[in-house]
């Protein structure tokens, strides 16, 4: 179970598996997976090629913008975290302020205690507090990142074991993946 973000070097279509940019809200995302041609059956046909079948789980809900080792005071000021692989720009310009680095995750924490980086964000306040960036960076921007919408989760299985099992199992993950309760818990 992972966010399919995290392979878009393969693919660029993983971010709509996760999380677009200025994108879908949460129940948005899970009416476009439930019900549009492009969600279930669009991923559907973009994840066989990889081999995978892939079933939604669940989403991590609004995300923030992240925690800031300087205090941001004008629009000239941030230098942290953006949409992956971009960079923030001012609104009146393509001038960019800040450039995105991807790092993995157990490797934020050094990043922002040595200064390699001036802010990060991971998931959301819960988890990024678990990891102590309020340490080093103890300026937070609560609001949510209109860069980052929430990120959905789903449970990844290699095409040939899924095809192995018996029909009714596949019936019963399909079934627990799809809840209604777990997915109303991520909206």
């Amino acid at each position: 179970m992972t966010a399919a973000y995290y392979y878009i070097g393969k693919d660029i279509t993983f971010y709509l598996d996760t999380a677009v940019p200025f994108g879908l809200n949460s129940r948005q995302h899970v009416a476009w997976w439930m019900h549009g041609e492009a969600g279930r059956r669009g991923d559907g046909r973009v994840l066989r090629d990889y081999g995978v079948v892939g079933h939604l789980m669940g989403g991590t809900g609004a995300q923030m913008g992240g925690w800031y080792r300087k205090e941001i005071k004008t629009v000239e000021d941030p230098r942290g975290p953006q949409v992956p692989g971009r960079r923030l720009c001012r609104p009146d310009s393509r001038q960019a302020r800040s450039r995105a680095q991807q790092i993995p995750g157990g490797d934020i924490y050094p990043a922002l205690e040595k200064g390699t980086i001036d802010a990060a964000e991971w998931v959301g306040p819960y988890d990024d507090e678990k990891l102590g960036f309020y340490k080093v960076a103890r300026r937070i921007v609560t609001t949510p990142a209109g860069g980052k919408a929430p990120a959905w989760v789903r449970a990844y299985i290699n095409q040939k074991s899924w095809s192995s099992l018996p029909p009714l199992y596949q019936k019963a993950i399909e079934t627990t993946a799809n809840r209604g309760d777990a997915l109303d818990a991520a909206r």
